[in-house]
């Protein structure tokens, strides 16, 4: 059995878990940074890095729809679903690999690529056989996405941020579970590249906002380009070759998809 000790020992090497272990180490702290992986941060690999990616396509298939407002005659845009995912992967792919050679230059002695366990407030046990004493130990274990159970039995049909950016080209349609920030940037994106895009919310708040009049405006923006539910109650069925919501609540009916993004947080 080997026994290690440091000042810091940090659980995960996320974006946090970096940050703690590099100020850590420049204030003199001699630390160990544990990790099973060593794969890339959340915001590189599935997280903001390539939602912007997606966005910034969105974003340009717009410009283009909106260029006759300005005067300028442009034809409608043309969206090669292929093109647009490949470059996605292609430019996050290059984030992660510039996160990776960052991590690879944290000194060798300090990384430890195991899972661990606490078995003391001031000691872990390592799954390669190590026990890690620290003065104090920074947990930075992260999250994954929350997946309600009726939609699980969905199998590949259910989206989340940590696969919707692996589809080789975009879906013909999607119902997007959750109108918080995230599911309904996603959404936003995806409607702007032609994507049939529903939003769906059993809660009243859209986005988090609590401010009838910002709340009120923001809808009215967002569902001049797609439907927007809240307040809903919904049930779910897999067909033969879509995903058929029906709801009920504030509104009522029912609409087939080919996937759907679950985006109802994360724990």
């Amino acid at each position: 059995m080997t026994i290690r000790s440091c000042d810091v020992a940090i659980i995960g090497a996320g974006t946090a878990g970096l940050a703690a272990e590099r100020s850590a180490r420049r204030a003199g702290a001699t630390t160990l940074l544990i990790d099973d992986g060593f794969t890339g941060t959340t915001c590189t690999t599935v997280g903001c890095m390539p939602s912007k990616l997606l966005i910034a396509a969105a974003a340009a298939a717009h410009a283009v729809s909106r260029a006759p407002l300005f005067g300028v005659m442009a034809l409608k845009p043309a969206i090669d679903g292929v093109a647009v995912m490949t470059r996605v992967r292609e430019q996050r792919d290059a984030f992660v690999r510039s996160t990776l050679k960052s991590i690879a230059e944290i000194p060798a002695h300090v990384r430890i690529k195991a899972r661990a366990r606490f078995i003391a407030r001031d000691r872990l046990s390592l799954d390669d056989g190590t026990i890690v004493s620290a003065k104090s130990i920074v947990v930075a274990t992260g999250s994954r996405p929350r997946v309600p159970a009726m939609f699980k039995a969905l199998g590949e049909r259910i989206l989340t941020n940590e696969t919707i950016f692996e589809l080789s080209d975009l879906p013909r349609s999607v119902a997007v579970i959750g109108a918080g920030p995230l599911g309904l940037e996603l959404a936003q994106a995806l409607a702007r590249l032609g994507v049939r895009t529903s939003v769906f919310d059993e809660g009243p708040h859209l986005a988090g906002l609590h401010d009838e009049m910002i709340a009120n405006e923001l809808k009215t923006i967002l569902t001049a380009e797609m439907p927007i539910h809240l307040g809903v109650t919904l049930s779910v069925e897999r067909t033969e070759n879509a995903t058929k919501i029906s709801w009920t609540g504030v509104s009522s009916g029912e609409a087939n998809f080919e996937r759907v993004l679950g985006a109802t947080g994360r724990s």
